[in-house]
């Protein structure tokens, strides 16, 4: 991939920064990348690793964990924007640039080669947290 059109790109439209995240996931972890509850535990451990950052006890973590399963499920559609919404204010009052974090992830991600990823999702499978890889382990895609 060119990276200067990537980087162009991904730092101004978000639709192809999307598009190149889901692609990167799909040819890094195979069929894995499909599945819903896979993605949904991934986005869990995001933002448990977001609030464990901001200081927030597993203790308080899991009271929500329950308050929020105590109720009805909601609309995932609405729930992705709410999910949204809340990360843009979190980051406002930390004073970060939300949109810029995430764009200086999403180049770290592609800088890294892939078989460091897929060696952290076969931990977290052996740990029966998450699905296993399910492409070979090297590829000429691989850049290490």
């Amino acid at each position: 991939m060119n990276r200067g059109l990537v980087n162009s790109l991904a730092l101004t439209h978000r639709p192809f920064r999307q598009a190149v995240v889901f692609r990167w996931v799909r040819d890094t972890f195979g069929r894995i990348s499909d599945d819903r509850d896979e993605r949904a535990r991934r986005v869990l451990e995001e933002a448990i690793e977001l609030v464990q950052a901001a200081g927030l006890s597993q203790r308080d973590a899991s009271a929500m964990v329950a308050h929020v399963y105590s109720r009805p499920p909601g609309d995932v559609r609405q729930e992705v924007g709410g999910l949204g919404i809340t990360l843009l204010a979190f980051a406002h009052h930390r004073e970060i640039n939300a949109d810029a974090e995430e764009v200086n992830e999403f180049l770290r991600v592609i800088d890294t080669p892939v078989s460091f990823f897929r060696k952290r999702q076969n931990a977290k499978a052996a740990a029966g947290i998450a699905g296993y890889v399910d492409v070979p382990m090297k590829r000429a895609s691989d850049r290490g």
